[in-house]
């Protein structure tokens, strides 16, 4: 009998412990399941009675601020609650207020004492952040990547590129993987496609990151044509995007007449390589040699990117250019070739000769 109300006193016991769920609410959705939710992230109880939370996407140099709570805001603890508080967590508010130097950060809550023990690596207020950003943008003639800021030593990172439109992604390493994404970044003297701006990077302000516009200034690109050649039964057609080369938008691609060729639903028909028979082609202008430029054959499953001039097949296989070796006999027929016939140096196109002064040779 004593066993079994052992038992059952443990069973209740057990009960009592797991009625009350803990949670975390603060000032980041991301982090916290919700900005300021009451009940925005559950701590897990552990076999001592105490309820944890260990986070480990914290991004590094972000400010938090937070407190536990029973689920509702009639019962929370912050600040004032803390065992012992760690150096660079501050006052906010009665929130617990921290700005940290690690991904990682570990809150413990006890609900006999109604103590939160913090542990985790923080900033000192003024102390510089000792980290590297990235930043991933559409820039422009450099396609959508991640590039390195440089630290300005002032709490803000920089880099200056030529300005590419849309939102932006900052991190502290050159991932998606927990990233932050800033939809409309703020714009200083309304930069434009092609324009040189630096782009502002501070990560703990409201509006993280800033675009200024550089007068008069570009930054170099190397923007080079390239050919692309296809080898098919009839004229494929080329779709193309991506910001590594200027002319990527409907509005840049126009027949002699001014009319628009190009959109996502109406590609421009690749050209016949003049003595080629089966051979197609398009020159794409001014591709970043850097990144090159995206496209599709036949807006097929394929998404290419070329760098240089390149021949391929419908599905976008590398295939060896044609020269004057690999032409048919009809091909070589209608090509212009050089010959030799008594010790003269003669053109022969079409069935038709020629002499070096382009003289009809009977």
């Amino acid at each position: 009998m004593k066993k079994l109300f052992s038992f059952l006193s443990a069973l209740v016991c057990a009960v009592s412990l797991s009625a009350q769920t803990y949670y975390i609410a603060g000032n980041d959705a991301s982090l916290f399941g919700g900005e300021w939710k009451s009940d925005g992230v559950a701590l897990e109880q552990q076999t001592d009675g105490t309820w944890s939370k260990s986070f480990t996407t914290c991004v590094i140099g972000t400010q938090y601020e937070f407190k536990v709570t029973d689920g509702t805001w009639n019962n929370s603890w912050g600040y004032g609650a803390l065992e012992s508080v760690p150096d660079g967590v501050t006052n906010g508010n009665g929130n617990i207020k921290c700005t940290t130097y690690d991904a990682t950060m570990t809150v413990v809550f006890n609900p006999t004492t109604n103590k939160i023990t913090l542990t985790g690596v923080f900033v000192n207020s003024g102390d510089p952040i000792p980290t590297t950003y990235y930043m991933k943008h559409s820039w422009y003639g450099a396609g959508w990547s991640w590039k390195e800021l440089t630290d300005n030593g002032d709490g803000t990172y920089s880099i200056r590129e030529r300005y590419g439109t849309g939102g932006c992604n900052w991190n502290t390493s050159a991932s998606d993987n927990g990233s932050n994404w800033v939809a409309s970044p703020t714009l200083v003297d309304n930069p434009t496609e092609g324009d040189s701006a630096v782009f502002t990077l501070t990560p703990t302000a409201e509006k993280p990151i800033t675009i200024t516009k550089i007068q008069g200034a570009e930054v170099i690109i190397n923007y080079v044509d390239i050919t692309i050649r296809v080898k098919a039964d009839e004229a494929p057609t080329i779709w193309w995007w991506g910001a590594g080369s200027k002319c990527t938008s409907a509005e840049n691609v126009t027949d002699e007449g001014g009319n628009k060729i190009y959109t996502w639903n109406n590609q421009p028909v690749m050209q016949p390589v003049d003595g080629l028979t089966g051979w197609y082609e398009w020159v794409l202008k001014d591709v970043n040699a850097d990144s090159g430029v995206t496209f599709k054959i036949n807006k097929g499953d394929n998404a290419i990117v070329a760098k240089e001039s390149t021949c391929y097949d419908v599905n976008g296989n590398i295939l060896s250019c044609p020269g004057a070796t690999a032409l048919s006999n009809t091909e070589v027929e209608n090509a212009a070739v050089k010959v030799i016939r008594n010790g003269q140096v003669l053109i022969v196109r079409e069935g038709v000769t020629y002499n070096m002064m382009g003289q009809t040779i009977q």
